[in-house]
This record gives C-alpha cells, sequence and structure tokens, in this order.
C-alpha cells in the first residue's frame, strides 16, 4: 500500500457503519510493509513483521474505538511479531500512543526518525506515549512529546496518567541522546 496514482498519501479509515475493533490487525507470519499512508484507526500486531515508513497513525478519528473501550484508543499494540517505525507519527489516540506487551527478552519494536505526540491526553488514559510492558523497545532519532494527562482539579497521585515513555519490571527500553522526550505528564495511575 503506498501512495496512489498522482503521488498523494493514501488514506485508511475505520468505517463508522460497521466499526471494527481495530482498523489493522496481524496475527500471521507474514511480512507487511505500509508505506505514506494516514490511517484513521488503530493497529494491533501479534505476530508477523509490520514495517511501517513515512506513515500518520492518527487517532483524533478512532472515537468509537475509544467509546467502546472506555480507556480511549491506543494507535499501536504489539504483543507479537516484530514492528518497525520509521519517519512515522502517531498523534492523537486518547487511551495512548504505543503499548509493547511480549516476553521480557523479546525484541517486539523498533522505533526511529519518528513522532509520538498527544497521546493518552484524556482523563481515561493508562498510559502517555509509549508503554513497555513487557518486551524490548528500541526507539533512535524520535520526538516524543506532550503525551499523558494531568488534571487541574485534583491530586496527582490520582489523576496524572501517562508520561513519555513508561517501562514497567518486564519491559526493556533503549533510547540514547538522539531521543528527545518533553512536555509530558508523568505519574502514578489508579488502574
Amino acid at each position: 500500500i503506498s501512495r496512489d496514482s498522482v503521488g498523494r498519501r493514501r488514506r485508511l479509515q475505520v468505517s463508522d457503519d460497521d466499526p471494527p475493533i481495530f482498523a489493522l490487525r496481524f496475527s500471521t507470519t507474514t511480512h507487511v510493509i505500509l508505506r505514506d499512508l494516514r490511517i484513521e484507526g488503530k493497529i494491533r500486531v501479534e505476530g508477523g513483521s509490520l514495517e511501517v515508513n513515512n506513515c500518520t497513525l492518527d487517532g483524533l478519528h478512532s472515537e468509537a474505538d475509544a467509546a467502546a473501550s472506555g480507556q480511549g484508543a491506543i494507535g499501536l499494540h504489539v504483543s507479537g511479531g516484530h514492528v518497525v517505525l520509521s519517519q512515522t507519527t502517531i498523534v492523537s489516540f486518547e487511551g495512548g500512543g504505543i503499548e509493547v506487551a511480549g516476553l521480557e527478552d523479546e525484541k517486539l519494536l523498533q522505533i526511529e526518525s519518528s513522532v509520538i505526540r498527544l497521546n493518552g491526553r484524556s482523563g481515561a488514559a493508562r498510559m502517555g506515549g509509549i508503554s513497555a510492558i513487557g518486551g524490548q523497545v528500541d526507539v533512535t532519532n524520535s520526538l516524543i512529546e506532550d503525551n499523558g494527562f494531568a488534571s487541574r482539579d485534583c491530586d496527582a497521585n490520582k489523576c496524572v496518567r501517562g508520561g513519555g515513555l513508561r517501562v514497567d519490571a518486564s519491559g526493556n527500553a533503549m533510547a540514547p541522546c538522539s531521543v528527545e522526550i518533553r512536555r509530558t505528564r508523568a505519574g502514578p495511575s489508579t488502574s
């Protein structure tokens, strides 16, 4: 999937008439390449190999997913396989940008020259930009900004969720100096 015949980016969006749980779901051993797309909806990877190059995953139009989950949509969920994001933006997912959940030593996600912005910005979110609750995430030459939620009306220990990068005990994240994390809201969650 790439540009159309006149060079414009193609758009992939979730139908309002029959809202699926995911815009794209991968659970096979297939190798898939997505290039030059604007994807309005979330992606779940449970196996196989996925390369996402020069794409935008836009959560702004995933209200049906958010209402169904009660916590807001998460843009990319990786629980198996291997995913490479390159020159890609993940933006405006109310539930959070990227969630990685796998085995401790399993390399699941590689992010290169990408932007993770404005995710996990609702009071119901359980995470912000990237959450590694298992598996390995490598991030290079990327920007993670304006992720997470904090309310001015309550105690930070109860209402602050998310942040730029969250790593649990069984997760592993590599983010060298080429990664910039800024303007995030971080703190304990209530879930």
